[in-house]
Formats: structure tokens, sequence, C-alpha cells
């Protein structure tokens, strides 16, 4: 079971497709939801909630982690605003509190999930930028595509959706404090936003297999 779970995985993993969204990749995933043995749903859903909620916690971690790094490289903690930025996805009518979270049925959380993981999809293929320490052992983009493909994969939406925000593209010639300060800016509602994925898909998770 779990080679079967695993086997769309690895080449969008190891970043094998760089910068370009794989046909292959997706051809994998839907090959391995379509084909198992129908009393294997059960441990299949399990096992793939699981690795998404495993992935979602790397790319929070890292998102943190390449803030925390761009913000030293360029001596920007004593420019923090005590207003944090106004993040493009703020206007999303997702849950905020714990509360509000608690009492959210499991597809919606799932569906804002996504629409955070999707606001960042371009964006990321920057990730890390230039000067940064990279992540040696996945490939932003890819891990976050695979987020993406494997959300999907449980929910759809009712209709198609063209009007939800996302962010654009980290500034990679940063030679100018403006243009710092607006990488910084983007960085922090990277993390925030990973922060609320990994909330949503945890307690999905947690709701779904009662195995928290």
């Amino acid at each position: 079971m779990e080679f079967l779970v695993l086997l769309a995985f690895p080449m969008v993993a190891c970043g094998c497709f760089p910068g370009h969204r794989s046909d292959l990749s997706s051809g994998l995933l839907a090959l391995t939801l379509t084909t198992l043995p129908r009393q294997a749903e059960t441990e299949l859903f399990n096992d793939m909630f699981s690795f998404m909620w495993h992935v979602a916690s790397m790319l929070s971690f890292a998102s943190e982690d390449i803030y925390d790094q761009y913000m030293q490289r360029y001596h920007l903690s004593t420019m923090k605003k005590i207003v944090p930025p106004e993040c493009v996805t703020a206007g999303l009518p997702h849950p905020r509190t714990v509360d509000e979270v608690s009492k959210t049925p499991v597809p919606q959380l799932m569906l804002s999930a996504l629409d955070l993981v999707q606001a960042w999809i371009t964006a990321s293929e920057d990730l890390p930028l230039p000067g940064l320490v990279p992540h040696r052992v996945f490939n932003y983009y890819s891990l976050l595509f695979l987020l993406e493909q494997g959300i999907q994969s449980y929910v759809k939406r009712k209709e198609e959706t063209c009007d939800l925000p996302t962010y654009k593209r980290f500034y990679l010639n940063d030679d100018t404090v403006h243009l710092q300060v607006a990488n910084s800016d983007l960085l922090y509602c990277l993390k925030t936003d990973m922060l609320r994925v990994l909330t949503y898909l945890r307690l999905s998770y947690c709701a779904t297999t009662d195995m928290c």
C-alpha cells in the first residue's frame, strides 16, 4: 500500500519537473487513485492524508526558515512593521479563529487550504531566493504543486473560479531597500498562509480519521 501511495509522488517531490506543471506527475497520481482495490480505499485515504499533512509541515517550516534567513541577510529585523503587511489572501472568507476552524466542515477546510496553495504556485518557483541557503531536501515549487494535486484528489470545486487572488513573483534583483522590504512582506505572507494550510489539513485529518 505504501508503495502504491508514494508511486505518484517521487518525481515531483525531488523537483524533476522544475518550473512546469507535469502531465506525467498528475497522471501517476490519478492512476494511483483509480487502480487500487476497493477494499484498500480507507487505508489509502489515511496514508495519503497523512502524507499531505507531512508535506504541509515541510512547507510551513521552510517558509518560516526562508523568511528568517532573508530578514537576517538584509538586516531587516529592525524594520519590522508594527502592523503586518496586507496579504492578498487576507480577504478570502476563510475561518480565522480556533472556534471558527473547529466548526468548519472538512471539505470547506480543504478548499480553503487549496485556495492558499494555488495563490502561491507561480511565486513559489523563485524559492529559495538567490543568496539564501537552498533546501536540498526538496524543491519548494514541486512540493507545493504536489500538495495542490493531493488536495484536489479529495475535493472538487462546484464551479471553476478565475478570480481567486494570486501572489506576484518575488524580486530576484533586490538591490534596493524598497525591493528587499517588498520581498520580506511577501515572505511574511507566505509563512502565514502555509501555517494556515498546515492547520486546515491537520484538523481535517484529525476530524476525518479520528487518529489524533
